[in-house]
Parts: structure tokens; sequence; C-alpha cells
């Protein structure tokens, strides 16, 4: 339930889609050139750590959440 409003993209071979519910995700380098005011999660692939910090922004603000990386 939690990504229900977003759509993801990631890839090399990836384009946007010309229409998507919510907003959209783009994960990694191959999906910078997409302009847009859309998310965006940085790297080549994207490290662990900053993909759950960025879901972790997602999660409900009165809740505490914990997770470990290895």
């Amino acid at each position: 339930y939690l990504l229900k409003p977003y759509t993801i993209m990631f890839g090399q071979t990836v384009a946007p889609p010309a229409t998507y519910e919510g907003k959209l995700i783009k994960f990694g380098s191959c999906t910078k050139k997409y302009k847009g005011k859309d998310d965006y999660i940085p790297g080549c692939p994207p490290h662990p750590e900053d993909v759950l910090a960025f879901f972790a922004t997602l999660l409900p603000s009165n809740k505490t959440y914990e997770y470990f990386v290895d």
C-alpha cells in the first residue's frame, strides 16, 4: 500500500510512461536524463542505504521505523 500512488522507473532502456498515476520515482543514473519534478535516487546502481533512506521519507511521520543494512 505504501507505493500505490507511485510509478517506479529504472534501467538503461526505459522511458517515462506517457501517463501515470501519482508521482514518478526515477532509480539510477540512467534515468537522470528525464527531467521533471519527479523523485530521483542517484547511483549506478543506487546504494541500498540511499534507497532505504528515500523510502523512509514516504512513511507516516507519526511512527518510528528502523532498518539495518549489512
